[in-house]
């Protein structure tokens, strides 16, 4: 059974990856959309891919329970850049994007949220945006359901998500929002 025992098909490495935050389901945006985080710093130095599959197609299929995710769409938060984030790898991008486009039954509006370091070279970001939409077209998703939020300022950030649709309650405080990543625990 898919559930959060660890004698199911989640091991206990993947309720420790949810527990984590990793991915982690935010409060809903105010039309009522559900919403959850990517953020690969709530990884722990043992999270495997096979955990973050397992941990994405759990969080998909509690999200696929609501009708509206399956009709109008799941909002997904993805943090790709901030001054102590750096890097990735876009093969593991572009299966994951493969995977969530055939696998789990909701519609995907991926935000992919960068935070620049406010002084430095941006070439970085350029790096990143590019290995970004490149993962989204290999995977074979819809590039006109993405949207890149690129800011030097938390609060710009949050004011674009704010636009977006989400939630004070529902924006990380590490995105200049209320929600705090401990509430994850409360639903894992």
């Amino acid at each position: 059974p898919l559930n959060l025992t660890g004698r199911g098909a989640l091991t206990k490495s993947d309720i420790l990856c949810l527990q984590g935050g990793y991915p982690a389901i935010l409060p809903q945006a105010k039309d009522g959309q559900q919403v959850t985080l990517i953020d690969r710093r709530t990884w722990t130095s043992r999270t495997t891919m096979e955990n973050k599959l397992r941990c994405i197609f759990y969080i998909g299929f509690v999200l696929a329970q609501d009708e509206k995710a399956q009709t109008e769409g799941v909002f997904i938060v993805i943090i790709l850049l901030t001054p102590r984030l750096q890097g990735w790898d876009p093969q593991w991008l572009k299966y994951g994007w493969k995977f969530a486009r055939t696998a789990i039954p909701v519609k995907a509006k991926p935000l992919g949220v960068c935070l620049l370091p406010k002084s430095g070279d941006q070439s970085l970001f350029q790096g990143m945006f590019s290995s970004f939409v490149a993962s989204l077209v290999q995977g074979g998703f819809p590039i006109n359901r993405a949207t890149m939020l690129v800011e030097e300022e938390e609060s710009k950030i949050r004011d674009s998500l704010l636009a977006a649709g989400l939630t004070l309650e529902g924006i990380p405080t590490s995105l200049g929002g209320e929600y705090q990543m401990e509430a994850t625990l409360q639903w894992v």
